[in-house]
């Protein structure tokens, strides 16, 4: 990446009524991009990082490894600014590089905290998440929903009870293989689809380990899993949610070892990776009754939610 050619030009792009990007500009911070620009609005818009190598004739985004005051809710202010991780997504070079902030009407997620700011990150399958800095760690806001692994491969999608039962390899499911809880819920997949060398998570990100979750119950000190817990689409009484992480842990429940379904709405449950020989496997799970964050081990053929940390 060459820092003299990095930022040669900023343009901004402004779509829908009532929405205004002013004050653009640009530096270069590290490896890392930093965009400023003022936003005039009427309630929380989309904004996304474009970036074109052929001097505007071409553009390509919203690019992933952004975090600040991008992605799906972004509310009206004077002083917002964009990080974009250069090089966890390409590599930038020659003098034809413009950049361009583009704003569209938001589609709302209930489930995030509407008093913080959401980054944004992009699978290979082109599913956009919210992503949220706690502490000096940035998380997926969303549980992931991927169907393909990082290099393009496919995870196979199990439905039938008996063949996922005899699973030995990477796999998901829907919720009752119901397409309608991909959103907000997620996914559920195996535990061999974390183990897979091929990863699952987007570049530049990974599947939590145990020390970057005990990282985040630190910072949390105190109700972590109320301030992890979405404060909608729980059961009642959903205990000391407040969300006030913006992590918006969902209860996505899960898939047990015969291949059936349970307790969305009350368990949310998401793997971490253990390095060791035996058939069970770590999680942690949230749920609807209490305000603690919990671990516990279950068979590998269990099928969870998964989160990604950026590396």
């Amino acid at each position: 990446m060459r820092t003299t050619s990095l930022i040669s030009l900023l343009l901004f792009a402004v779509h829908g009524q009532g929405q205004s990007v002013t004050n653009v500009t640009a530096e270069q911070q590290g490896q890392d991009l930093v965009v400023s620009y003022a936003l005039e609005a009427d309630g929380p818009v989309g904004v996304n990082l474009f970036v074109s190598t052929d001097q505007g004739k071409s553009w390509q985004g919203p690019l992933s490894n952004c975090s600040g005051d991008v992605g799906g809710n972004v509310a009206a202010g004077g002083d917002k600014r964009i990080r974009w991780a250069v090089l966890q997504e390409r590599e930038l070079v020659g003098d034809g590089i413009r950049f361009k902030v583009v704003t569209k009407s938001a589609t709302k997620k209930l489930w995030l905290n509407p008093n913080l700011s959401y980054g944004s990150v992009t699978d290979i399958d082109g599913n956009m998440y919210a992503t949220i800095q706690i502490g000096q760690q940035v998380w997926m806001a969303e549980n992931l929903r991927t169907s393909r692994y990082r290099n393009g491969d496919p995870i196979p999608n199990v439905t039938d009870g008996d063949a996922w039962t005899q699973l030995k390899t990477g796999a998901w499911a829907h919720y009752i293989n119901d397409s309608q809880y991909e959103q907000p819920y997620g996914k559920l997949y195996n535990w061999h689809t974390v183990a897979d060398p091929r990863k699952v998570c987007p570049v530049g990100w990974h599947v939590p380990v145990y020390w970057e979750w005990t990282t985040l119950f630190v910072e949390l000190e105190g109700g972590a899993g109320g301030k992890m817990k979405a404060t909608s689409l729980w059961d009642e009484p959903n205990a000391g949610a407040t969300n006030e992480s913006g992590f918006a842990g969902l209860p996505g429940g899960g898939r047990h070892l015969d291949g059936s379904f349970s307790l969305t709405g009350r368990m949310g449950y998401w793997w971490m990776p253990v390095e060791n020989e035996e058939i069970d496997q770590d999680f942690y799970f949230l749920q609807y009754d209490s305000d603690f964050v919990d671990w516990n081990r279950n068979d590998r053929r269990c099928g969870f939610s998964l989160r990604c940390v950026r590396d």
